[in-house]
């Protein structure tokens, strides 16, 4: 079964806490500060799984850089996260 695309409506700009593989992990939000206290919260939530998972510190660190406030879209049926300029 193949995704629906007419189910996810592209969104316009704006900021989200993502990966840099292109995984959306929260937002939208409409402005940089608000991003930034939403990225703080999503890098907490995610040390303290990773943590709770006994992962290696090194490993965590590398998680958490990945991670940061990004402006950009979320497209296609999977909703996969694209930075617009």
């Amino acid at each position: 079964m193949t995704a629906d695309p007419s189910r996810a409506p592209e969104r316009p700009p704006a900021w989200w806490v993502a990966t840099d593989q292109g995984i959306a992990l929260d937002g939208p939000y409409d402005d940089w500060p608000v991003a930034l206290v939403g990225h703080a919260r999503t890098i907490a939530r995610l040390r303290e799984s990773l943590e709770r998972d006994r992962r290696p510190e090194l490993f965590i660190i590398e998680r958490c850089v990945a991670v940061a406030p990004r402006w950009g879209v979320l497209t296609g049926a999977w909703q996969h996260f694209r930075p617009s300029p």
